[in-house]
């Protein structure tokens, strides 16, 4: 997939942002993202959801909450992985989860 201008930009930024800086980015893609859904479920078009996901391993050891976006693409649900999320925001999500 060819990466555009603006987009190639913003990756070179990343790396020289401070942790909070990226905390309020990753917040404001999830706005745009849930935006992107809402919009799209209008318009009767899947723009897929968050799930937040743990690992475990063979040892018992859980690792995570890790954050999917989880798409329809081609009749075949895709997982795209979006980062790990602190331990607050799958709080949040969980909250939120349950009053829906």
């Amino acid at each position: 997939m060819a990466t555009s201008k603006n987009l190639a930009k913003c990756i070179a930024l990343v790396g020289s942002l401070k942790d909070t800086e990226l905390i309020e980015l990753r917040s404001k893609i999830d706005e745009r993202l849930v935006h992107l859904s809402e919009h799209n479920a209008e318009s009767n078009i899947d723009a897929g959801h968050i799930e937040y996901k743990f690992i475990k391993k063979a040892n018992g050891k859980r690792y995570g909450p890790y954050k999917h976006l989880r798409v329809w693409k081609d009749n075949k649900l895709t997982d795209q992985y979006l980062g790990k999320a602190s331990q607050e925001e799958y709080v949040r999500w969980l909250s939120e989860k349950d009053t829906d």
